[in-house]
Parts: C-alpha cells; structure tokens; sequence
C-alpha cells in the first residue's frame, strides 16, 4: 500500500485474495483496508457462467465496472438503482469477467 495525501493507494498484491465458488474477489478497499466507511471497492474475477448470490449492502454504494468480458448485472428487478437494493452478477458462460 501506498499513501497518497491522506489517503491510500491498493493494488492486489496489498491484500488478501478471497476465493469462492464463482470466483475470486481482492477488497482494495473496505473499513479493514482503508478504514473507509459506507463504501467497499473490490477486483472480482467471475469464472465463466458463474455469479454471486443475491444479496445487498444496507448504507453503502457499490459501483460495477466490467474490465473485460460480459456479464450480467441483476438489481432488484428493477431500474434506476437506489442504495440498498439486493443485487447480483452473473458472468456469461464463455467468458471470465473481471469487474
């Protein structure tokens, strides 16, 4: 980790690799990393056709980025987002998707 300002800069060599069913997940940055509060930032890596399960995080924003491949983003069956709202991602059966 570096500090920049007074804040820190994480890459995925900083922090512990959690791995699960559907793939593998580095918080870069969540209250035990960074002491933030009220947001986590993490790379997640989906292995093909696999996803998350439903779920979500009450107080917290949580912003989706897809750095390759596709997937799919389910939240709360329903459009805009608001904060709170269960959500899911799904990556396509032929693809490993990074987000």
């Amino acid at each position: 980790m570096q500090r920049l300002g007074s804040g820190l800069v994480t890459n995925t060599s900083d922090v512990d690799c959690l791995e699960f069913d559907f793939g593998k997940v580095h918080f870069l940055s969540e209250p035990l990393v960074t002491g933030a509060k009220g947001f986590s930032f993490g790379v997640a890596t989906l292995a093909p056709g696999k996803g998350h399960a439903r779920h979500n995080h009450p107080g917290s924003e949580e912003i989706i980025y897809f750095i390759s491949g596709e997937g799919e983003q389910m939240v709360d069956d329903q459009a805009p987002v608001k904060v709170g709202l269960a959500h899911a991602s799904t990556s396509r059966p032929t693809f490993i998707t990074r987000r």
